[in-house]
């Protein structure tokens, strides 16, 4: 028979139990901290849903750091740094991820019922986005500097680095993908003609825009982006002076469809997916875009959202969900009430550890999860070697590990013989003994030495001049001279 005082324990057993409602694996210790309910965005703002590392956003010309359920609307920008990234979702529409050392901005945005106008700029960067389909009246366009690629309704990958360069790669669904500064109404406005040969040059342009359709890729170049927008603005330079009647109907069709087939011929093709670009885009695999209702007058928060935040005692240790990296050190995510998280922390030299939990509601905590060290453990540094000339090869005990610049684990407690080699340069051997943290080593090569030649008994001092294949020194006695390349004196004068 139970006893009450037993009853009672029973109860508060039970009671810590479901009020804990996760299981931290290999031991640890957790501390929770309550969240604050999920507000819900209006249909003219993105909501934050991820964020790892180093994000800022840009309001009202303040920058600040950006959180999980923050807002952004139009004219916002984000700004994601080194390991970072977040996700911002677009009303039921679509879910975009922010990589690392990114700027993207929102010109305009709205995901109400009627009609769907997404589009974001990117400064600089990578965006990865999963779309749901859109109406024929819908729009959701990812603008870089040199290109604009529409959407309907499908996942893909934009990428844009150095100067004008635009990476588009798509994994499921098809993408159009246009130079940025053509735009084809405004060239049939300027013309106003019924022409129907100069009307059909100008319709070709717009039917020739590169379709890019699942595992495929293009690259539009600095280059060809140039030479793209140079024909266009002689296109509307030509038909600029057609509508002032200074060019007759004749010439003006011959002009405007020689200058459209140039350009239709500068527009690059698709090319099959790459092994590195398909791996990029692996995380369009598990980005959700979950059930966010938009606010409204009678409902402006959500029971069936819960905040999450996960952080490790140990700032660069990494966080994966099945495969998944969810960042260093830690993260915060909105995700269903009741959905079940099972997380996997890493970090050398310390034992790896399970965190399971379930999100919900009555328990939306923050987990502050401590790392055991394991003792018996090696200890690794990263050790980074950087050479000039860039395609210089790196050899670490008699192994070649690349060129131009390598990262290395190595272990803090044994000598590594490094050799530096480039064809038509003197080789570059040293040993790195006991390497420590983040050590950096920059190896410069010179040019082989073709021959040696003496040109005086004394030390040389100053500058060496070479001027029409002769060589001028000075030495440590006061004695100017010169030589051929030869090493032949061909004169000598004291100072």
């Amino acid at each position: 028979m139970i006893q009450k005082d037993d009853f009672i324990t029973l109860i508060l057993l039970i009671l810590l139990l479901s009020a804990s409602q996760f299981i931290l694996s290999c031991g640890g210790t957790v501390h929770e901290e309550a969240l604050s309910s999920i507000e819900l965005p209006q249909n003219t703002q993105g909501i934050i849903t991820f964020t790892t590392g180093d994000v800022k956003k840009l309001q009202n010309n303040e920058w600040s750091d950006a959180e999980i359920n923050d807002f952004l609307e139009k004219g916002d920008t984000v700004k994601v740094e080194t390991d970072s990234f977040c996700e911002i979702q677009f009303g039921s529409r679509a879910v975009v991820k922010i990589e690392e050392n990114t700027e993207l901005l929102i010109p305009s945005l709205n995901t109400g019922n009627d009609k769907t106008d997404i589009n974001l700029k990117m400064i600089t960067g990578s965006v990865l986005s999963k779309v749901n389909k859109l109406a024929s009246s819908d729009s959701f366009t990812v603008q870089t500097k040199s290109a604009a690629c529409g959407i309907r309704g499908t996942e893909f990958m934009v990428k844009s680095e150095k100067g004008a360069d635009t990476l588009l790669a798509v994994k499921e669904g098809s993408v159009i993908i246009v130079p940025s500064k053509i735009d084809i109404d405004k060239l049939m406005s300027i013309i106003s003609t019924d022409n129907t040969e100069i009307i059909r040059a100008i319709e070709n342009i717009e039917e020739s825009f590169i379709v890019v359709s699942a595992d495929e890729e293009t690259l539009l170049n600095e280059k060809n982006i140039f030479e793209i927008e140079k024909i266009y603005v002689d296109l509307e330079k030509a038909a600029a002076v057609f509508s002032s009647n200074g060019m007759n109907e004749t010439e003006a069709s011959v002009k405007i469809k020689s200058l459209s087939e140039k350009l239709v011929n500068k527009l690059v093709q698709t090319a099959p997916l790459t092994a590195e670009h398909k791996e990029e885009m692996k995380d369009l695999d598990s980005m959700i875009i979950r059930e966010i209702p938009e606010a409204d007058e009678g409902k402006n928060k959500s029971d069936d959202l819960v905040k999450v935040f996960v952080s490790v005692d140990i700032s660069d240790a990494l966080i994966t969900r099945e495969d998944r990296v969810l960042g260093k050190g830690e993260f915060s995510a909105i995700y269903n009430n009741g959905e079940n998280i099972s997380l996997t922390i890493r970090k050398k030299g310390y034992f790896d550890k399970t965190l399971d939990f379930t999100a919900v509601k009555e328990n939306e905590n923050r987990y502050k999860v401590t790392l055991e060290k394991d003792p018996d453990a090696k200890k690794t540094v990263s050790v980074s070697i950087k050479a000039i000339p860039e395609d210089a090869e790196i050899i670490i005990d008699s192994v070649s590990e690349g060129s131009g610049s390598v990262i290395k684990e190595m272990s803090a407690e044994k000598t590594y013989n490094v050799l530096v080699k480039k064809e038509g340069f003197q080789k570059k051997h040293f040993s790195i003994v006991n390497p420590d943290k983040n050590e950096t080593f920059d190896v410069e090569l010179l040019p082989s030495i073709e021959r040696r030649i003496k040109v005086s008994n004394g030390f040389l001092t100053g500058s060496i001049v070479f001027s029409n294949n002769n060589i001028f020194t000075a030495d440590s006695y006061g004695e100017v001279s010169a030589s051929d390349t030869e090493g032949r004196i061909l004169w000598k004068q004291q100072t």
